[in-house]
């Protein structure tokens, strides 16, 4: 019989899709899960979670990315692979908020020409300048 993955404890389903969707690292006994290490895993549950491993499995086998469990390199490498698209997510929402900030700049100054060295440094930025929308 399957484990029903609706069965494991809440906090723990949070867990497992905060790291499933965002790379957020679980706790450590749901990391050891992951990385296949059950003997660790099993060393760092409390009662509640101990109970609940069968069903923690069969959530992680039918609900998260394959490429997201199985060994601690597969974990390591599913961590740092989010954690460099949030810093890119991060960097696109700066160039935003920067060109945002610029263009309200360039326009309260009434600078209808911006000086070739700050268009420069601006594209190099990825900022699109005024004259360039």
């Amino acid at each position: 019989m399957i484990p029903d993955p609706d069965l494991v404890p809440t906090h723990l389903r949070e867990s497992l899709d905060l790291y499933a969707e965002r790379g957020i690292p679980p706790g450590g006994c749901l990391l050891a899960v992951l990385s296949g290490d059950l003997f660790d895993a099993f060393a760092r549950a409390d009662p509640i979670t101990t109970a609940a491993m069968p069903a923690i499995a069969s959530y992680i086998v039918n609900r998260l990315p394959r490429d997201s469990y199985g060994g601690p390199e597969i974990v390591a490498e599913w961590i740092a692979r989010h954690r460099a698209r949030g810093r890119e997510q991060i960097g696109a929402a700066s160039a935003l908020l920067a060109a945002d900030i610029f263009a309200a700049w360039a326009e309260a100054e009434g600078i209808l020409q911006l000086p070739p060295e700050l268009v420069a440094r601006a594209r190099r930025l990825g900022i699109k300048t005024p004259e360039e929308e």
